[in-house]
């Protein structure tokens, strides 16, 4: 009785023209959603596989008259994403479906956390005690050594850290524990994402470090700290990282890794010498 239903109903829209939909127009990132081609004929033109979508799975159903092929895409990107027009050859001559808008809602975090999700490993995990035990030493000097001199009322106080020179020594204890694990190397790109957003919290005074991609992206594009050129830069390598904190079943390999963390140390490089705030 199912052969003989599913035979109806690809025989009854076998006679309509060709379409295509989606389950859902309106996702979280991370979630799945599934496209569904239905056609007779020639199959159509794969389509190239929109920025912000992982496969995850294909199916085909092939009827009497009429197929549908059902693919499974998996949400990384917060942006909207647009799945293109599909040209379909029937009966009847060439058919054009009309794109479709997926739109893109991120998820609202349970904590006041560094960024979008909580990191995979403890703060001490992160490489950052060396620097606030670096910091703490300074501050515990300096109250010692007013201590000691009261008579000439000398107050000495710690010197600020260089938020790159802070940036820069996260980065290099990044570079000594990168290895072939794959969960070690998930957590480095979590601690490059704080990295990045503290340092230009710091440089621009701007509140980035509790805002999403895409809410950073649009914050610093309108800033006079950053160039334009550094804004794009930022853009490309913040959603690249949030592939591989995101995305279900990411590569990883040690050495995109270590490419990675090179050029965040270039783009605050970079940053550092644009126009102060």
């Amino acid at each position: 009785m199912k052969a003989i239903a599913w035979g109806i109903f690809m025989t009854t829209i076998a006679y309509a023209f060709p379409t295509h939909d989606v389950s859902t127009s309106s996702v979280f990132v991370g979630d799945t959603v599934t496209y569904t081609i239905t056609y007779s004929g020639t199959i159509p033109d794969a389509i190239g596989l929109p920025t912000g979508l992982e496969q995850v799975s294909q199916t085909t159903h092939n009827g009497p008259t009429a197929n549908q092929i059902e693919t499974v895409y998996r949400i990384f990107s917060i942006d909207p994403i647009t799945i293109p027009t599909r040209s379909v050859i029937t009966a009847d001559g060439p058919v054009t479906l009309p794109a479709i808008t997926l739109t893109v809602e991120a998820r609202v975090p349970t904590q006041n956390n560094w960024h979008d999700i909580e990191p995979l490993a403890p703060l001490w995990h992160m490489g950052m005690w060396p620097i606030i035990g670096l910091i703490g030493g300074l501050l515990a000097m300096g109250a010692f050594w007013a201590y000691r001199r009261p008579a000439k009322r000398m107050v000495v106080v710690a010197p600020q850290p260089d938020p790159l020179v802070v940036a820069q020594s996260a980065l290099d204890a990044l570079r000594q524990s990168i290895t072939d694990d794959p969960v070690a190397l998930k957590a480095i790109y979590f601690q490059l994402t704080a990295i990045m957003t503290v340092y230009i919290t710091e440089k621009t005074g701007l509140n980035v470090v509790d805002a999403t991609t895409r809410e950073m992206i649009r914050l610093v594009n309108r800033h006079p700290a950053i160039t334009r050129r550094d804004a794009t830069t930022l853009a490309r390598l913040a959603n690249e990282i949030d592939y591989y904190k995101f995305s279900e079943s990411p590569e990883f390999v040690r050495a995109t890794c270590q490419k990675t963390v090179d050029a965040v140390s270039e783009l605050i490089q970079a940053i550092a010498g644009d126009p102060a705030s």
